[in-house]
């Protein structure tokens, strides 16, 4: 095994540090290492100070409120929606019961009376159109518990009805273009110059 001399080593190493690194070079080294000393001294301190705690509890606050905030919109808006629903409801059964009252039918005779269903239909169109232009809903329906052609195969399970939709229900002022009608029968659409939508 070779014998290392301790003093020939270190000689090397001072003609190395001689020759490599300059004045300059260490202080510019002993700068950075003292630079790098006091920003963590500095970050110790505001870690056991809890500053850094104190900005993420506030932002878990914030956060928190917000929320609460979108959340109690969300429920208002929900509610105006199930009131303004209940009282479509109840102008639509007004205006059926006006419908059925002008074709002497009751309420029963409807499915035995498929023929007149589109009279009816027509007559809720504008309470249905209405509706979408007054309120923020982005859709109204009505479904009636009869079919038009009682005849077919499934007509157990088939229903007459029609089915508006508000293309811009956030819009602040509505227009009766942003109406599209998806479904029910296709002359209603056409006797008031609506194009009817490629999933009618």
């Amino acid at each position: 095994m070779r014998q290392v001399n301790f003093f020939k080593l270190l000689r090397d190493i001072r003609a190395y540090g001689r020759d490599r690194l300059t004045l300059q070079r260490r202080l510019f080294a002993f700068f950075l290492l003292f630079l790098v000393t006091v920003m963590s001294e500095l970050l110790l301190i505001l870690f056991a100070a809890g500053i850094f705690a104190t900005g993420r509890e506030e932002s878990r606050m914030f956060l928190q409120n917000e929320l609460n905030h979108i959340a109690g919109g969300v429920e208002k808006d929900l509610g105006i929606l199930a009131v303004q629903g209940t009282a479509l409801s109840e102008r639509l059964a007004e205006q059926l019961e006006r419908g059925l009252s002008r074709e002497g039918l009751k309420p029963a005779d409807l499915r035995a009376s498929s023929g007149r269903l589109e009279p009816l239909l027509e007559g809720c169109f504008d309470v249905l159109s209405a509706a979408l232009e007054k309120n923020k809903a982005s859709a109204a329906f009505i479904v009636l518990d009869a079919t038009v052609n009682p005849a077919l195969a499934g007509s157990a399970s088939s229903r007459a009805g029609m089915f508006l939709k508000n293309m811009a229900p956030n819009a602040v002022y509505q227009s009766p273009s942003a109406i599209r009608y998806m479904r029910g029968p296709a002359s209603i659409a056409r006797a008031r110059g609506m194009s009817l939508m490629p999933q009618w």
